[in-house]
This record gives structure tokens, sequence and C-alpha cells, in this order.
């Protein structure tokens, strides 16, 4: 099944154009080395966050032929994204990745996993400040979109008495986040 899909892809990105094919080789790797990285490197919540987002260039790349620099700043939001959410999940797993000997951010960040949740998630917001598309987002998430809170007042409900139930939901509500993303990306483009 892995070969077949492989395969597929390979002849889809072969409609593309030749900057498209270079990332889609780099996104590849990226994605095969991702299950090594829990082994040694101690935050592959953000190598995963770069796998995920990996997708931003090539759409970039597929429809202009180049990655303008929203590109690559859309990429480290989806990184830092990633590595929030990723990080929660991590929180519910912590006991259980210990035993089993592999890294996680939440390993790493210990009793500190919330305030680096945070530190995170403003670098997010700051990313999301630095351009113009970007910044419309965070206009949408705090405008538009408005009654919902930023991914770390979820993460902020996780309290230690019930931390491992607290953490799970708020990763399971990410998803609110990606929708004011998507929705905010969306109205830049098709507003004047």
């Amino acid at each position: 099944m892995f070969g077949v899909l492989v395969l597929a892809a390979f002849l889809l990105v072969l409609q593309l154009n030749a900057l498209t094919i270079w990332l889609a080789f780099i996104g590849a790797a990226l994605t095969v080395t991702y299950p090594l990285f829990k082994r040694f490197f101690p935050l592959p919540q953000l190598y995963l966050g770069l796998c995920f987002g990996w997708a931003v260039p090539m759409a970039f790349a597929a429809t202009l032929g180049t990655v303008p620099r929203v590109g690559w700043l859309m990429l480290v939001a989806a990184i830092l994204w990633a590595g929030i959410y990723d990080t929660m999940y991590a929180m519910v797993d912590r006991d259980d990745d210990l035993r089993i000997g592999v890294r996680s951010s939440a390993i790493l960040f210990a009793d500190m996993d919330r305030f680096m949740i945070a530190v995170d998630a403003g670098h997010d917001a700051a990313g999301a400040a630095a351009d113009r598309p970007l910044a419309e987002i965070r206009r949408c998430l705090y405008g538009r979109i408005g009654r919902r809170r930023r991914l770390l007042s979820v993460a902020a409900v996780a309290d230690p008495s019930s931390r491992t139930e607290g953490c799970f939901k708020a990763f399971q509500n990410n998803n609110y986040f990606g929708f004011a993303m998507f929705v905010g990306v969306l109205l830049e483009y098709t507003t004047a």
C-alpha cells in the first residue's frame, strides 16, 4: 500500500513544475525521517510541524512557480501550530513516552509545558503579524472570528489536577484555530 501511494503521489507531482518536484523530494525525505526523530530529537513536535507544513511552500511553488516570503512565514506558522497542538497531545502521553524511551516536547519542557506552549503561541501570533496576509489572519482571529479564544486559552484550562483530560481536550479543539486560520487566508485572497 505504501508503494502504491508513493507511486501515485510521484505521478501526480510529475505534472507540476520543476520547483514543486524538487520540494516534493524534500517533503518525502522529511516524512520518511519523522518516525526516527522521536528517538533522538527532543522536539519532534516541531519536526512533525515541518513535515505537515511542507505542503505550504509546495502549494505556492505549484501555483506561482516560486515561494514568496508569505509562503515561508506561513510554513513557520504551521510548524509552530503543530508544535502547540502536538505538545498538548504529548502531555497526555508523557508517562508512556518516558517508559518506552522516546523524546517529546512535553518531556523536555516538564513542568514548564504550559508556559512553553504560551511562548510558542506568542511566536505564532508574532509571525501572523509579520506580513500583511498573515496580519489579516490575525485580525480575523480576533475580529471576525472573535469569540473563539486562541489555542493557548484552550491549553490554559488544563490544570494540574485534570492535566491529561484538559490537554487532550485542548488537542481535540485545535481544529477551531485551524479553521480560523483557513478563513483568514480565504478572506485575504478573496476580498479586496
